[in-house]
């Protein structure tokens, strides 16, 4: 599979790349400081096809945190739901 042409030795493939550098902005040596057994060229070569292909992976980017979202539990309980849960007597007891 082309995106996938490099491995490390700790697993890190280029669409491993593509995540970090698109949505927290890493720069090519960020991402080899946080991957030390990367080889810049295997970096390079990742950032390459990633902007070769750039419209077609950040839709699917965004389609992945999309359905990652839509995972997610919402977002904790409103004030009424808590009072709901919250037997009187404590309410009013120090």
């Amino acid at each position: 599979m082309p995106t996938e042409s490099f491995a490390s030795p700790a697993g890190v493939t280029k669409s491993a790349i593509w995540p970090p550098h698109y949505q927290h902005g890493w720069s090519a040596e960020e991402l080899l400081r946080q991957h030390p057994d990367l080889r810049p060229e295997e970096v390079y070569s990742a950032l390459t096809y990633f902007y070769d292909h750039y419209d077609k992976l950040v839709a699917e980017l965004k389609a992945n945190a999309a359905a990652a979202e839509a995972q997610r539990p919402p977002h904790g309980l409103s004030r009424e739901e808590l009072l709901k849960r919250t037997p009187t007597h404590r309410l009013f007891h120090a």
